[in-house]
Parts: structure tokens; sequence; C-alpha cells
């Protein structure tokens, strides 16, 4: 697993999104990923919610 850089997260995005991603980011950079796995799958529920 691996963040691409190169994509920018608009500034307009919904508050509830851009936490989900700021603490995907802790526990990627953590490198966590029982939990980043875990909590991937309920950001990308929230992403289609939207």
């Amino acid at each position: 697993m691996f963040i691409d850089e190169t994509i920018d997260l608009r500034e307009n995005l919904p508050q509830g999104l851009q936490r989900d991603f700021a603490e995907l980011r802790e526990y990627y950079d953590a490198g966590d990923w029982l939990h980043f796995d875990i909590f991937f799958e309920a950001v990308e529920a929230s992403v289609k919610a939207y």
C-alpha cells in the first residue's frame, strides 16, 4: 500500500472526510497497517456516501 503524493485533495472537501484522510495518513506514517486497513474500509464507504 502506498499514498500517491501527486493526487491533491480539494480544499472544499467536507470536514469529516478531511479528518478521515488525516487519520489515515497518521496510520500510514506510523506503519500501523492493521488500523490503516480497517479504517480505510470505513473511509471508502464514507466517500461513496458523498
